[in-house]
């Protein structure tokens, strides 16, 4: 499961998400690089407060149930969930369906092995995949056709295969970081 879950860790998401912005800033398709930046940057903040405010005022959220959303089910739905939409721009249309639907069953995967390194409740699980769904619908709906400059399929193929066998493994300590926010912050936000 751990080898599951790091395809979710920050370690990965954050140079894949550079590098999926370089790839559409050097195709030209500047919507799309625009739309990234708010999509990726927005979960980013987002899940930031949430945890922030959750871990701060862990005892008095839903009854200690949600002590910190998770942040690897908000991340991985955004980036990948916005990667098969930028996929599924580039197919032809009965291909279409393709990318979605390996996009979610990684999304699932990533999210369920959260659950079984118990690192989250179900529930934080299920608060991480709502806001990162939101963020990657957001990012999807009126995509809009590529410019004919935009990376091709297998640009984009090597350039997220090679992130992804250069990070995979690796882990960034966020929540660390986020639990001391958190501590700093309690009797700001929990009087």
């Amino acid at each position: 499961m751990e080898f599951i879950t790091d395809f979710g860790d920050s370690a990965v998401i954050l140079p894949l998400s550079a590098a999926v912005m370089l790839c559409l800033v050097w195709g030209r398709w500047f919507s799309a690089a625009l739309r990234w930046g708010l999509a990726v940057g927005g979960c980013g903040i987002v899940m930031v407060a949430l945890k922030i405010g959750f871990l701060a005022c862990a005892a008095q959220s839903f009854q200690g149930l949600l002590h910190s959303p998770s942040g690897h089910a908000a991340m991985s739905a955004t980036v990948y969930g916005a990667l098969a939409g930028l996929v599924a721009a580039r197919c032809r249309r009965e291909w279409v369906v393709l990318p979605y639907a390996v996009a979610h069953l990684l999304i699932m995967a990533i999210a369920l092995s959260r659950i079984a390194v118990l690192a989250h409740s179900p529930l934080e699980v299920m608060v991480g995949l709502g806001v990162g769904t939101l963020f990657a619908t957001a990012f999807t709906i009126g995509l809009g056709p590529p410019p004919s400059s935009a990376p091709s399929l297998f640009e984009m193929g090597v350039g997220v295969a090679t992130v992804l066998t250069v990070t995979h493994g690796a882990r960034l300590q966020i929540e660390a970081i986020l639990m001391s926010l958190a501590f700093g912050a309690r009797a700001t936000l929990c009087p």
